[in-house]
């Protein structure tokens, strides 16, 4: 692992290249230096040839049209020690995996290579369920969300050279209306997406709809800013969301799942910016097996994370233990 990490390091190293509130984090750093002389450069990787494990392609024969989507699921999903896989995003062709365990200790995030071999496992300053994590091209960092509502943006390189990662920006007023499902008394970021420069978290809720605020991402050489856009609602058991667009047209991708016996849901919505609630207007819902977490968009393909394979579900009837990809052409078409 340590001669995979060292040759990480050296690749990376190689590049130089509405409104009612505003919430700020600033740091000492020049924050515009720190983007412009760390681009991960894009890279060609070798992947494994396109396959489908045969459990996962067994299973499938339960969900036709899913199925016929299907692009590739031959990358193994983490689950050593009882961890629990929750958050999906991909860096140049890397796969990084956020999840929890029950025991409480601090969370973690598997980085795993296009040939599906874990080059480095790193510990989160936080035991939070880490419900999503997302790749902020842009600014160079992952936002993936902490315990009490509080949102952590850290910087992308600590996840390929360090076992140990601090949050290099918190935000702690932004999770208002997003009420813990199991605590009224507490707030809770369930899920949430970058996408260019916005900035979506979402709450969960079993038996009623759930609640995503949308805000812009700014950014000087010394501080991030929040600013609050708007807000929509979504479906109830919502657990991520992404964007997509295509044929000039920008698609909202939604999971949908609760419980181990019961199937999970993809939805897919035209949006709309000053629509107010999506729920009803779904263009597409495909079912999915049980206990479907994170969603991704990267490229042409979209990745869909489960959890089932965890040893927490131990009975779940249909466990997955392969990221799935999909064709988003043929998904959208």
């Amino acid at each position: 692992m340590k001669l995979r990490i060292i040759v990480i390091v050296f690749i990376l190293l190689m590049s130089v290249t509405q409104s009612t509130y505003i919430i700020n984090n600033t740091d000492e750093i020049n924050y515009k230096n720190s983007v412009e002389d760390n681009v991960i450069p894009a890279i060609n990787i070798i992947k494994k040839d396109d396959l489908i494990n045969e459990n996962v392609m067994s299973t499938l024969n339960n969900y036709s049209s899913l199925k016929t989507m299907i692009k590739e699921a031959n990358i193994q999903i983490p689950v050593e020690n009882k961890f629990i896989p929750q958050g999906i995003t991909l860096v140049r062709g890397h796969y990084l995996i956020t999840g929890y365990y029950d025991s409480h200790k601090k969370s973690k995030c598997y980085v795993i290579d296009a040939l599906g071999d874990i080059v480095n496992i790193v510990e989160l300053d936080t035991d939070s369920h880490v419900g999503s994590i997302s790749y902020d091209e842009k600014r160079q960092l992952l936002w993936i969300p902490d315990n009490d509502g509080v949102l952590n943006a850290y910087i992308v390189f600590d996840f390929f050279t360090k076992q140990n990662v601090k949050a290099k920006y918190k935000f702690n007023y932004i999770s208002e209306e997003l009420i813990d499902f199991q605590n009224s008394s507490k707030k809770l970021i369930a899920y949430l997406c970058v996408d260019g420069d916005y900035l979506y978290i979402g709450n969960f809720f079993i038996n009623s709809e759930c609640t995503v605020k949308k805000y812009k991402i700014t950014s000087n050489d010394k501080k991030i800013d929040l600013k609050y856009i708007d807000k929509f609602i979504v479906p109830k058991k919502t657990q991520s969301l992404d964007f997509v667009e295509y044929n000039h047209k920008k698609y909202l991708l939604i999971s949908q799942s609760y419980g181990r016996s019961f199937s999970s849901f993809l939805y897919v919505y035209e949006y709309e910016e000053k629509r107010k609630n999506y729920v009803g207007a779904e263009l597409k819902k495909i079912k999915t097996p049980p206990l479907m977490e994170q969603i991704s968009v990267n490229d042409s393909l979209l990745y869909l994370l489960f959890e089932s394979n965890a040893s927490k579900y131990w009975n779940c009837k249909e466990r997955i233990e392969f990221i799935m990809s999909l064709n988003v052409n043929d998904l959208l078409n």
